[in-house]
């Protein structure tokens, strides 16, 4: 794995030694502090992704792995790893038949987050972007009466979560707006993901 670490997106704070939460906010704080210095403030969107680990897609995560430059070797043990799961339902003394498995990832290892971090590696939209595993933070510095401008930053993100098979959860993402009193009422938000208006936080 420290192969594929390098390689990763310098914004993933999630599952690797050494980057932390606290560094995520950190860095977001500074950004959104030095907008306010500036006399601009700035719009967050706080992006939810629904049951990120269960619709994760084998197919997608080992072509991520080859776009990365990760050798075969590795490549070849990550698909041995994820391939050939099946699963079946027990009710009561009922048996179903076994099912096999082309997305999801088994609990309890420590590779279930670091998959999920491959499927997100590939998210890189206009906007500022930080990541805690699937916790997507974006970021835009306004000047005052400037028009929220997420929705082509959301387009992009709906886009991509089309491309690799992972739902945006519109009911938890939100909008937050960073800005002073004075010019807080100077802000316009038309913040609409696939036809939903999105709530502020």
């Amino acid at each position: 794995m420290n192969r594929v670490l390098p390689k990763l997106d310098s914004k993933q704070f999630g599952a690797i030694r050494g980057r932390f939460t606290t560094h995520a906010l950190l860095i977001c704080y500074i950004m959104w502090h030095k907008a306010l210095d500036q006399s601009q403030l700035a719009s967050a969107m706080f992006v939810e992704f629904a049951k990120a680990f269960d619709p994760v897609d084998h197919t997608v995560v080992i072509n991520n792995l080859i776009e990365l430059a990760i050798p075969g070797l590795v490549v070849k043990w990550f698909a041995s790893f994820l391939s050939g799961r099946q699963q079946r339902v027990k009710i009561a003394n009922n048996l179903s038949s076994w099912l096999i498995l082309k997305g999801g990832m088994p609990r309890g290892s420590w590779l279930e987050p670091f998959t999920l971090i491959i499927v997100i590696d590939k998210l890189k939209l206009s906007r500022s972007t930080h990541k805690y595993i699937d916790d997507t933070t974006l970021t835009k510095i306004l000047f005052p009466g400037q028009t929220s401008q997420m929705v082509g930053c959301m387009n992009e993100l709906h886009q991509w979560s089309l491309a690799d098979i992972m739902q945006i959860n519109k009911q938890k993402t939100k909008e937050m707006v960073v800005t002073t009193s004075r010019t807080a009422s100077l802000f316009h938000s038309s913040r609409i993901l696939n036809g939903l208006k999105l709530s502020n936080c």
